[in-house]
């Protein structure tokens, strides 16, 4: 349902309102600084364009220094920190591309920066007649793309590296739950004999079991509010021991054993602390116990996206001090080298639990799924607004083009064909439409680099590349067709208006 509030639309209304005048202002001023004679010849700037192209030069360094220091001091941090310096360090970058541009394009605005050896060194040279409007489709077309690129980078891959420890699976194979206790421990001879279970199929540690406190659904598949999350209570040693899963913030498994006297410590999916708990590591939450009172969790890890995600993780010891009555397991998870013996074999002993096993990576699957889902939506829409930026450049073409018919005119008029008009027009632009795309790219490439090092982060380059390839051939397309559209007729009356 729409909601809105009064001082919200104020505030964007305002936002809007001073945006446009602050606008007007720097457009006034600068033509203010030029004089009557370049006013009426077209020439604006009142700056030479050598000295301007110092200035962005300078520009350029400060921001690539910055972006590398940035890179290096950031390369050692963790999680949020890690990633959000990257980012600033591509953005750097970015504004380091862009002030390149600006000064290459002032150096072709000067009688030296390019010869007319060919056509495309006169579409080159052409570019440089309204830098600012170039500079602008550049820009447009740079910070488009690296948007596109850095979303992209967020998308999860459940499958990579399924069957390694430090993946979202954390190298088990099934995620099994039960619907009544276990009282037996599964992974002694003892446990096993009372189960009547297949120790050929099961072998000893291949089991890591959970007690389990009902509670909330906190996973990315619950779209409510979370209170009370499931709790669950392990013996950190059978986890620390196999060094799985990934800790996007936190020590390792072994936290869970830090004796407090204020708090319980506990371990939380990122996902889950983060949007749907709200809480950040070393955050306190009250939880009820078992005789109606409560008792403080201190979120002491988070753990890289997992099949763990929505439950609240503390200590086994800490649970059964808190929930004395909660006898058993009900949550394994399973290594297994032969997946339909264990299946079989599992399901035969517990099948009076109400055991139900998940493949780990059909889990992780469905929690990646929902994330995925709004990143390919929002790439959908980035690259539609992309392709609809491509038909603007179009219009900026017909502009140029229209504006030049007399400097056309007389290229046709020395003996240059339409085709080769034709050419010109689309070497000239097509540059511009380049080196918004690898200014982009090679931008966006540092700011998603530590997400790609992430574990189950998978950038979606087939997608990308026929997004990018897709606005390109729409831009040169339009391009095309801007030009074609502008040279239509005859020429002489624009060559005698020279």
């Amino acid at each position: 349902m729409y909601h809105a509030e009064p001082f919200t639309v104020l505030y964007g209304v305002l936002g809007g309102l001073f945006v446009a005048l602050f606008t007007i202002w720097l457009t006034v001023r600068k033509f203010s600084r030029a004089n009557a004679i370049a006013l009426i010849q077209g020439q604006t700037a009142p700056l030479a364009a050598a000295k301007a192209g110092h200035k962005a030069l300078f520009t350029a360094l400060i921001c690539a220094v910055g972006a590398i220091a940035l890179g290096f001091a950031m390369n050692d941090a963790q999680g949020q920190m890690k990633a959000g310096g990257f980012f600033g360090a591509g953005m750097l970058l970015l504004v380091s591309c862009l002030c390149v541009c600006h000064a290459w394009l002032g150096k072709l605005a000067t009688t030296g920066g390019a010869s007319f050896a060919s056509l495309s060194a006169m579409g080159w040279r052409g570019s440089a007649r309204r830098r600012g409007r170039s500079l602008a489709c550049i820009g447009l077309l740079a910070c488009g793309v690296f948007l596109l690129i850095a979303v992209g980078a967020f998308r999860l891959d459940p499958n990579e590296g399924a069957g390694q420890r430090w993946s979202g699976t954390g190298g088990f194979t099934y995620f099994g739950q039960s619907d009544v206790p276990v009282l037996f421990d599964l992974n002694t001879k003892k446990g096993r004999e009372e189960m009547a279970l297949d120790a050929d199929a099961i072998p000893a540690k291949s089991l890591v079991q959970f007690r389990v406190r009902a509670g909330d659904d906190a996973s990315c598949l619950n779209l409510n509010q979370t209170r009370e999350p499931r709790l669950l209570g392990v013996n950190p040693k059978s986890l620390e021991e196999k060094k799985a899963f990934t800790f996007a913030q936190g020590t390792g498994w072994e936290v869970l054993n830090n004796s407090e006297v204020d708090a319980v410590p506990a371990v939380v999916d990122m996902n889950t602390g983060m949007w749907m708990l709200h809480v950040k590591v070393g955050d306190v939450i009250d939880y009820p116990d078992e005789s109606g009172g409560t008792f403080k969790i201190r979120i002491a890890g988070f753990l890289a996206n997992s099949v763990l995600q929505g439950d609240l993780i503390i200590s086994e010891k800490q649970f059964v001090k808190h929930f004395p009555s909660a006898s058993g397991y009900r949550v394994f998870l399973i290594d297994s080298a032969d997946p339909k013996a264990t299946d079989a074999a599992l399901s035969f002993a517990l099948e009076d639990y109400g055991l139900e096993l998940t493949p780990a990576t059909r889990r992780l699957a469905e929690f990646s799924q929902v994330q995925n889902t709004y990143l390919d939506i929002f790439q959908a829409l980035g690259g539609l607004a992309l392709l609809l930026g491509s038909v603007g450049l179009g219009v900026v073409v017909l502009r140029n083009v229209l504006e030049r018919r007399g400097e056309l005119a007389l290229l046709a008029a020395v003996g240059f064909r339409k085709s080769a008009l034709h050419w010109l027009v689309l070497a000239e632009h097509g540059g511009l439409l380049v080196l918004g795309l690898v200014g982009g790219i090679i931008s966006a490439a540092v700011a998603v680099w530590p997400a790609l090092s992430n574990p189950g982060q998978g950038m979606p380059l087939r997608l990308l590349a026929w997004t990018v390839g897709s606005i390109l051939l729409s831009g040169l397309l339009w391009i095309w067709l801007a030009a074609v559209a502008a040279l239509r007729g005859k020429l002489l009356p624009a060559l005698r208006n020279e």
